[in-house]
């Protein structure tokens, strides 16, 4: 049995209904250059094994955080406070689930925000993903 571990980045796209998504294998030490349109990305971890002639593939690991730029973290108050569009259905959504946070992308989409499994960025967008 032959054991490779391989890095992976996904990338976040905005799509029609839901989110686009595309992975890449990164190899560390090396730079994956994020693409234009893209608006949050994580890193994660796969291992293939070949037994045989059948090649077999884990599930993902050690999922970084989702990072995100140009992007902001709202509070049901401070989405009342914004202007030049109807909120009521997030709102809505927020109130009725419960949720406390959401992150909105420069492309108006928004998720609720989990601390532990997200981070928004301040300051220049990242042109590289490291590892």
């Amino acid at each position: 049995m032959e054991l490779t571990t391989n890095t992976f980045v996904e990338f976040l796209y905005p799509g029609v209904v839901v989110s686009e998504s595309e992975i890449c294998k990164i190899t560390p030490g090396k730079r994956k250059k994020i693409p234009e349109n893209a608006y949050a990305y994580r890193t994660f971890k796969r291992d293939s094994y070949q037994v045989g002639d059948k090649d077999l593939t884990s599930k993902d690991y050690e999922h970084s955080k989702w990072t995100y730029w140009d992007a902001s973290v709202l509070t049901v108050q401070d989405i009342e406070r914004l202007k030049g569009r109807d909120y009521s259905i997030l709102l809505s959504n927020m109130r009725g689930n419960n949720i406390a946070q959401v992150v909105q992308t420069k492309y108006g989409q928004s998720f609720p925000y989990d601390h532990d499994t997200m981070e928004v960025l301040s300051g220049k967008r990242p042109t590289y993903v490291t590892i």
